[in-house]
């Protein structure tokens, strides 16, 4: 399953994709704008990095 994560526009600002490992530390991965890619144990984990990426890239 693909979940899009989206801000509070509607903007599409990432995807969290569960991934199939033996490591449960690595369960969820996060891609962020800007070809971004990250690894978390908790969906929410990931979604907090995404919008952390997002929050950050806006600053710039």
């Amino acid at each position: 399953m693909i979940y899009p994560v989206q801000d509070s526009y509607g903007n599409r600002i990432g995807t969290i994709m569960p991934e199939d490992a033996d490591n449960p530390e690595e369960r969820w991965v996060a891609y962020a704008i800007h070809d971004q890619r990250k690894a978390f144990a908790s969906w929410q984990a990931a979604r907090d990095w995404i919008e952390e990426r997002a929050t950050s890239h806006d600053k710039k």
